[in-house]
């Protein structure tokens, strides 16, 4: 599982990096994210490598929650962390970029 605390910016998306040998499909996560009401929509890239998410533009400033279950495809040795990047979508200058370590949620 991938999980992340966003900070709402004034109209935000947020680009999640799977870590080396994992991926995201497209069908789990529209399913786990039917318990969320703060995506609007969301796009699986890079043949699963990345996850992008809309937040919806009238949610106030605040801390949100966002989990989306990840595959393992194969096993890495040295496991890097996956990289999320989140992101004004009217002025992608504005950004923040943080990594996680999937063991944080395991």
């Amino acid at each position: 599982w991938y999980q992340r605390r966003v900070r709402k910016a004034v109209v935000s998306t947020q680009s999640t990096g799977a870590p080396t040998g994992y991926s995201f499909r497209k069908a789990q996560v529209a399913e786990m994210l039917k318990e969320y009401d703060i995506v609007s929509r969301f796009d699986i890239k890079e043949g699963g490598q990345r996850a992008q998410f809309y937040l919806r533009p009238e949610l106030e400033p605040a801390y949100y929650t966002i989990r989306a279950p990840l595959v393992k495809e194969f096993s890495v040795s040295n496991l890097a962390p996956g990289q999320v990047s989140i992101l004004d979508y009217y002025d992608p200058e504005v950004r923040q970029v943080e990594f996680y370590y999937l063991d944080m949620y395991m």
